[in-house]
């Protein structure tokens, strides 16, 4: 595998409260009636709303374990330190938020440069990262608290393309890792349901592939 694991490890520990999402990279109110109240997805039903991987690709080992369902202790073991201290905090916050379930799809596709499979480019990573929640303040909050902490790591840019669904927010790597790719952390929440969407293509961004893979499975959580 030429790419590294699609993580997205948190530098610091925010607690937020209330009912919030992002848009075009700033934290707003959640308006009844915008993308992320409309949720489709339920929390123990996550793998049914991750989107199907392409065909030709494969799926490759993580810190997360095999696709599939994943415990919370899984979930902060693999994005979190392994500081027993903090891995407690981050419990102690999930719970709080009400977490029910954690799910995760990953998939590489071989090669680079050539078009496959619909919009699916040769080349890439992807691992969906779904988390799901008693309520949809718990989702809001989670994305909340991981665009925040994103936006504090100074080799991270925000996404500035168009062609991003509503309600997500996008961080893309300054420049490429030592395996030549460029990493792009996606997060939104809708309903019950929070997206952490990790995405590797080599080289270069390929913006209109991102952002048509991203709005694929904000289509399958909305509906």
């Amino acid at each position: 595998m030429r790419g590294r694991w699609l993580a997205g490890v948190l530098s610091g520990l925010f607690v937020v409260s209330g009912c919030t999402s992002n848009v075009a990279g700033r934290a707003v109110p959640a308006a009844k009636g915008t993308a992320v109240d409309q949720g489709i997805c339920q929390a123990a039903e996550l793998m049914r709303c991750i989107v199907a991987a392409p065909a030709g690709s494969s799926a490759y080992a993580t810190p997360l374990g095999p696709n599939g369902v994943v415990s919370t202790r899984q979930f902060i073991s693999a994005f979190y330190p392994a500081d027993a201290q903090h891995d407690n905090q981050i419990a102690d916050q999930l719970r709080e938020q009400g977490l029910e379930s954690v799910a995760h799809r990953n998939w590489a596709v071989s090669g680079t440069g050539d078009q496959v499979d619909g919009d699916q480019v040769d080349g890439d990573q992807v691992d969906i990262v779904l988390l799901g929640f008693t309520t949809s303040g718990g989702a809001q909050s989670r994305a909340q608290v991981v665009e925040t902490s994103t936006r504090r790591d100074p080799t991270l840019g925000t996404f500035a393309g168009a062609g991003l669904p509503s309600g997500v927010v996008a961080f893309v790597d300054r420049s490429v890792d030592r395996n030549g790719n460029i990493g792009v952390r996606a997060y939104a929440a809708f309903g019950a349901v929070e997206m952490e969407f990790n995405y590797l293509h080599p080289a270069t961004l390929d913006s209109a592939d991102l952002t048509a893979q991203v709005a694929r499975e904000v289509e399958l959580l909305t509906g």
